[in-house]
């Protein structure tokens, strides 16, 4: 609900003159905002209290240096609802919160199993309910890319950090679309993000390095990627990516070592065996070099 729908309601609700109800509603926030200025509690009783309060400080390290900023102390306004308004709210959205959390499941189920015109229905539908259902709107999003309407996807996952600014799973999801979009300055800025939210996330670490290394700045990518291998040791992606990068700056031993680590996790990448084809023949150990592109051909065919 807008201004101008809360102007509507009240005006038909009590029979006074729109310009009139759009004067008090102004006044009534524009007093809310200078109260907060001055650092007052408003107090409504039965419905809540507008105040001020102190954010805390936080550290953040910057994906691409490494260095550490800490953001300061953050005054921001907040609204602290009453316990009775909380209550009335809460039973008269039982039943519409059921009835959508029932759609949502029914939507996910189509989305899993491919129906993903049936999925676009009901999630759409659940948003024109409530806008601000974050899982619908990211499923919906997700949905979008699967079927490459990336445009939408965007516009989805936009709507998400209007709502939310902070949500990693959006920034993510963002940085993905423009990857596959081949937009790749985007999708770092879109990772960087992600990263500062959340700079203890493997995830974040691994997108920023593979943006990095698509760009040409492979020392770069080889900090970030170390970084997601720290934090998840067990999964096998940033190895590919370091084992390329290395083979980029030319120190193939480093390269190799990353191919059979990730040999170590997926037996059969075919990638893994290619590249290291390449790498024992830049080292002139030819009959390693063939055994390895005859077993890259052999899981090529496998997989056919």
């Amino acid at each position: 609900m807008r201004k101008a729908d809360l102007v509507r309601a009240v005006t038909e609700a009590s029979g006074i003159d729109a310009v009139k109800v759009t004067k008090a509603i102004e006044f009534l926030l524009s007093s809310i905002r200078d109260a907060l200025r001055r650092h007052e509690k408003v107090q409504l009783r039965g419905f809540g209290t507008f105040m001020v309060v102190k954010r805390k400080s936080r550290t953040v390290r910057h994906p691409g240096t490494g260095e550490i900023t800490k953001i300061p102390e953050k005054e921001v306004p907040m609204f602290l609802p009453h316990a009775r308004f909380k209550e009335a709210v809460s039973e008269s959205l039982g039943d519409l919160t059921t009835a959508l959390e029932r759609d949502y499941q029914e939507a996910s189920y189509f989305a899993k199993t491919g129906e993903n015109e049936r999925a676009v229905e009901l999630f759409r539908s659940i948003l024109s309910k409530d806008p601000h259902h974050i899982e619908a709107r990211n499923s919906l999003g997700l949905v979008y890319e699967s079927i490459g309407e990336y445009r939408k996807a965007i516009e989805e996952y936009r709507k998400i950090l209007d709502f939310q600014p902070d949500n990693v799973d959006a920034y993510y999801n963002l940085g993905a679309v423009y990857w596959e979009m081949g937009l790749v300055s985007r999708a770092e800025e879109a990772f960087k993000k992600a990263l500062e939210l959340a700079p203890s996330s493997a995830e974040a670490h691994y997108n920023m390095g593979v943006a990095l290394y698509k760009k040409g700045l492979y020392q770069r990518a080889i900090g970030e990627l170390e970084k997601a291998v720290k934090l998840n040791p067990d999964s096998p992606r940033p190895y590919y990516y370091l084992g390329a990068s290395y083979t980029q700056l030319k120190m193939y031993d480093k390269a190799v070592q990353m191919f059979k680590d990730l040999l170590e996790k997926e037996p059969e990448n075919r990638n893994a065996y290619w590249y290291l084809g390449l790498l024992y023949d830049r080292k002139g150990r030819s009959d390693e070099a063939v055994a390895m592109y005859r077993k890259a051909d052999q899981l090529s065919e496998k997989k056919q």
